[in-house]
């Protein structure tokens, strides 16, 4: 063993307390209270068979809904269970970046139960993986599992699966570091089992670098909120009020933009980034994408046909205005981004505005979906069977949005930002339906159809308030309702002000 090499410690009061709290919480959520931890809970579609059928009002709705056959009801509350599952902290395997302290995360963990043969940690500097060594040999056997390597190199090349992963990073995102490329690893690769936890710990940038920050998250939090807004031009948008005020923010209430633009990633990189890399890497794919290559003539006429697709629009938008841009780049790089990528993102725009080129084979139900599709709430979009068989093959995660816990602290001169988000493959929705090529018969069964849009609403309402690339126009009731309401996005907590 090389001589201890002495290190800055990282149990400082806050660091601790939030080190406890998302630890404690990640493994709760995924035990004791396993049931919560899915964008569509089991009872869900009951709950709208029950509020349309139980109510002495004769409407239409009402009677569509009676259609349905209790049994298939049954038949997917029994598939949400063989997904959602029951587990013991036992059960749950996790991993962690070492860093020079494997003790702090391990203690924590096996406090709440993790067996300590299921922990995995990560070290690739030689300095601090020979501390870690040295702290790991004085503790009481068993200890954490250092394994000398890259933990985004370990998830791209050991088939291991994981329930919980903290990336307590050192840097921002997007930075040198390339803390991203680590979140974005995690998915490609599908090593997160479903549902599972995700804790990132990121640090704030340095002051100097802010202005370079903003050009990149300013466009992606402004497009995200505001979509729906029509432009003749990619230039107008810079004439638009509401972007001016989020550019022109002052340095001090740019924690809040950042603060967003983590969380906000962290959602969108397995649900929107990863599905649209394997479509277009997915030969199944590959005939619809030639088909529809060069639809568009230009970056301005997609952009205009793109107001209800926000990463459309962003890409666009600083491909135009800050293609240069070093964080720009550093953001592409890490989450893979590639022009092919943007092939896939058109053909989401493309089924949006009705544009879409299709094989011979799926035109003909996609022509008559609107016909044969009975309207609940929203007028049923054909883009809604389209994206449940995209997804069926392209594995997204979905953030538990009502699940996800963010925290700020000031340990030593630097703010960090803490995540915890619940992951969910939401495969008791896409299992439910067959290929492509069988949907006309599947939705000519109205149990089947119905069952399947009355859980699309509770994955609709997880993203309605923050983006529609997916499930543009998929709702069944309204979000006044209170069983049925969108979800949103918890604020951070400051745990400096909490004492």
């Amino acid at each position: 063993m090389e001589h201890q090499v002495k290190m800055e410690s990282y149990n400082q009061f806050y660091k601790r307390k939030d080190r406890h709290f998302v630890i404690k919480n990640a493994i709760e959520k995924l035990t004791i209270f396993r049931e919560n931890a899915c964008c569509v809970s089991r009872n869900y579609v009951r709950n709208i068979y029950d509020y349309l059928t139980l109510t002495e009002d004769e409407s239409e709705n009402k009677l569509q809904a009676s259609k349905i056959e209790i049994n298939y009801i049954s038949d997917w509350e029994k598939l949400h269970d063989s997904y959602i599952g029951y587990k013991r902290p036992s059960d749950l395997t996790v991993c962690y970046l070492s860093g020079p302290e494997p003790e702090n995360d391990f203690q924590e963990f096996t406090e709440m139960g993790i067996l300590p043969q299921n922990i995995w940690a990560f070290e690739i500097d030689a300095n601090i993986y020979n501390n870690a060594l040295y702290h790991s040999t004085t503790m009481h056997y068993p200890a954490p599992r250092i394994i000398k390597q890259k933990l985004e190199t370990f998830l791209a090349r050991t088939p291991k699966k994981f329930d919980i992963i903290y990336v307590d990073s050192c840097g921002a995102i997007p930075s040198s570091q390339h803390a991203l490329k680590c979140i974005s690893t995690i998915f490609e690769y599908q090593r997160l089992n479903s549902p599972g936890a995700v804790i990132t710990n990121f640090t704030e940038p340095d002051e100097n670098e802010i202005p370079s920050y903003v050009k990149l998250i300013v466009p992606y939090l402004f497009f995200k909120k505001y979509s729906d807004n029509k432009y003749s031009s990619i230039n107008d948008v810079l004439s638009d009020v509401n972007y001016q005020q989020m550019e022109e923010l002052k340095t001090e209430k740019f924690d809040k933009l950042y603060s967003d633009f983590i969380t906000y990633v962290l959602r969108d990189v397995p649900s929107l980034f990863i599905p649209l890399k394997r479509m277009q890497e997915n030969p199944y794919f590959q005939k619809l994408i030639e088909l529809n290559r060069d639809v568009y003539f230009s970056d301005e006429e997609a952009f205009r046909d793109a107001e209800n697709s926000p990463l459309l629009q962003f890409i666009l938008f600083v491909n135009n205005q800050s293609a240069n841009n070093q964080r720009i780049n550093q953001f592409f790089n890490e989450i893979g981004f590639n022009n092919k990528i943007y092939d896939s993102i058109k053909i989401e725009v493309l089924k949006q505005v009705e544009k879409l080129k299709m094989p011979i084979e799926i035109k003909k139900f996609y022509n008559e979906f609107s016909s044969q599709v009975y309207q609940f709430l929203d007028k049923p979009h054909p883009n809604l069977f389209l994206d449940v068989v995209f997804n069926q093959l392209n594995y997204p995660y979905h953030c538990v949005l009502q699940d996800i816990e963010r925290y700020k602290y000031c340990a030593k001169k630097k703010w960090m930002y803490t995540d915890l988000l619940i992951y969910d493959e939401c495969r008791y929705i896409y299992e439910w339906l067959p290929t492509i090529q069988q949907m006309e018969t599947a939705f000519k069964n109205l149990s089947v159809q119905y069952v399947f849009r009355f859980a699309l609403d509770g994955l609709v309402k997880q993203r309605e308030k923050y983006n529609s690339d997916f499930f543009y126009q998929g709702s069944i009731i309204t979000s006044n309702e209170e069983k049925f309401k969108r979800k949103e996005i918890m604020s951070r907590i400051n745990l400096n002000k909490q004492g």
